[in-house]
């Protein structure tokens, strides 16, 4: 096996002494100066995080969520950080598909509604339909039998079980799903677990 050594005794001597200054200028400043290039952009990289993470942080003040929620219903969009059009805080007014969906995600104003209302496992966790009230009925005219009979009240719709991806759509107790043909119960705050995956967390009812 050819050895390093091997290689350097056959080099010219013109050869030889390229290589000989290579080693003891330009290789050895180079060896030598490394550490502190390394620590040199490390303290670049501090900078820039340090930076990013100050402007972030100054948007996160301009972007806090109005103190009430506005009555005028917007335009659903999908939610963008910089376009308050597309920010849905608790109270607020969208349209899509043709109605209008009042935002109930988070009663303090925290958290930002991103989903898309009325559209598949979005329930009423996220977004309730505002239906208009029906016209009063004009005095003197009699009442038909539909209008007179007491509405029958109706069982809240139970969605079906959705893996939840974070805290922000975890379920909460008391939260009830539709699972494997059975209604669960959520036992536990930010359960993300399903009722197979996790029983002590669910209860069927």
């Amino acid at each position: 096996m050819t050895t390093i050594h091997d290689q350097i005794r056959v080099l010219t001597d013109a050869d030889f002494r390229d290589l000989k200054t290579w080693i003891i200028t330009e290789e050895t400043t180079r060896r030598a100066q490394e550490p502190a290039i390394k620590e040199a952009a490390r303290e670049a990289k501090e900078e820039v995080v340090a930076e990013v993470t100050e402007r972030l942080a100054e948007k996160d003040v301009k972007l806090k969520p109005p103190a009430k929620a506005g009555d005028k219903p917007r335009a659903w969009k999908p939610w963008h950080p910089l376009d308050t059009a597309t920010h849905f805080y608790y109270g607020d007014l969208a349209t899509n598909g043709g109605k209008t969906w009042r935002n109930v995600l988070d009663s303090t104003r925290a958290q930002l509604n991103v989903w898309e209302p009325g559209s598949p496992g979005i329930d009423e966790r996220y977004w309730v339909e505002v239906v208009e009230e029906k016209d009063e009925p004009e005095e003197g005219a009699e009442d038909s039998p539909a209008e007179t009979e007491p509405a029958k009240p109706t069982a809240p719709k139970v969605a079906p079980y959705k893996q939840p991806t974070g805290g922000h759509d975890a379920y909460k107790k008391g939260d009830k799903v539709t699972f494997n043909g059975d209604t669960w119960e959520s036992t536990i705050d930010s359960n993300v677990w399903s009722p197979s995956d996790y029983p002590q967390g669910w209860k069927k009812v």
